[in-house]
């Protein structure tokens, strides 16, 4: 979850909304800040004793999905924390995961075989 303590804000990442630039400003991406999607394996050992998770939960979890509950947790002072998130139109949203989706790159790594837009949309 993006996280900057000196501003005590929590980002609510919704995808293909221009999150990325959202956490660069307001410098997420820090190490004294919680982003705790970038944290590896490794880094994430303290929840194993939080929450019980095995080393197999550890190396799948994805923590910027943590319930809230967990969140309040783990953010000391949680409630003095402004929260927000940005939306955006849901055609314009699905057209760019379209793109994103038939990305070269993309496609190499998940032998995806583009489809036209429309046939995406409805399958």
């Amino acid at each position: 979850m993006p996280i900057n303590h000196k501003y005590e804000i929590i980002f609510i990442h919704i995808p293909k909304t221009g999150g990325t630039s959202i956490e660069s400003f307001f410098e997420m991406t820090q190490p004294d800040n919680f982003c705790f999607y970038r944290w590896d394996k490794d880094q994430i050992g303290f929840l194993e004793e939080h929450k019980g998770l095995s080393n197999s939960e550890k190396m799948n979890y994805e923590p910027q999905h943590y319930p809230l509950e967990v969140l309040k947790d783990l953010v000391k002072g949680y409630n003095n924390y402004f929260k927000f998130s940005f939306t955006r139109n849901p055609y314009t949203k699905l057209l760019s995961e379209y793109y994103w989706v038939n990305n070269k790159q993309f496609n190499s790594l998940n032998d995806f075989n583009p489809v036209e837009f429309n046939d995406w949309i409805t399958s």
